[in-house]
């Protein structure tokens, strides 16, 4: 999920550049979720697996990267994609903590 959203965050920071502030927040999420990302891959190395594998969020992580987030609707598209992204992002986690049990 993490290594699948950084593009998308690269096309939203783009997409509102008029909005400096959410820009930099936008950017601010970037960087974390590049050590987010960093770190699941250190885990699953350290675990003697790969994350090459692991695809099952492939299908939102699509859908959120062709969303239309230009126009005036730019910033209200950008804030929706997040939410939703972060929110399966959270499901995940949750998941993945309940299957390591």
């Amino acid at each position: 999920m993490e290594m699948g959203l950084i593009p998308v965050l690269k096309k939203q920071a783009t997409l509102v550049a008029e909005d400096p502030q959410l820009q930099q927040e936008i950017n601010h999420h970037l960087e974390a979720t590049r050590r987010h990302a960093e770190l699941m891959r250190a885990c699953l190395e350290r675990l003697g697996d790969s994350h090459l594998g692991i695809k099952p969020a492939e299908p939102v992580v699509s859908a959120l990267s062709r969303a239309d987030g230009g126009g005036a609707d730019a910033t209200f598209h950008t804030e929706l994609i997040d939410f939703v992204a972060e929110h399966y992002e959270i499901a995940s986690y949750r998941a993945l903590a309940r299957l390591a049990l």
